[in-house]
């Protein structure tokens, strides 16, 4: 997903290839420099871990790291169904859904 204040909000649907991974014709494409990356599972039924993105940020900045904007002050983050916390809920019926921001370690948190 990307957001960026003053623009329209994207959400792509794909997956992370290797570098040089060729893109089949009529696809598109970003590439992702190597990043560190603070990730936040959501605990909860399937429709009450959606859209929390900003309290996962929220989760990261708490815990001493920066959100990491694009080259074009945009930023990205994505959502991650890992097999089987999110495919299986558990004895309440609950999945885990892992968000992902990229980011850094504060300079001054050492």
């Amino acid at each position: 997903m990307r957001w960026k204040e003053g623009e329209p909000f994207e959400y792509w649907i794909g997956m992370f290839c290797p570098d040089n991974a060729e893109v089949p014709e009529g696809y598109s494409f970003i590439d992702f420099d190597e990043s560190d990356l603070g990730v936040v599972w959501l605990y909860g039924k399937e429709y009450e871990v959606y859209g929390q993105e900003h309290k996962c940020a929220d989760s990261c900045l708490k815990e001493g790291y920066k959100i990491v904007p694009d080259s074009q002050g945009a930023y990205w983050f994505f959502e991650r169904y890992v097999c089987p916390r999110f495919t299986t809920s558990d004895e309440k019926g609950n999945i885990i859904l892992d968000i992902c921001h990229f980011i850094e370690k504060n300079s001054n948190d050492g």
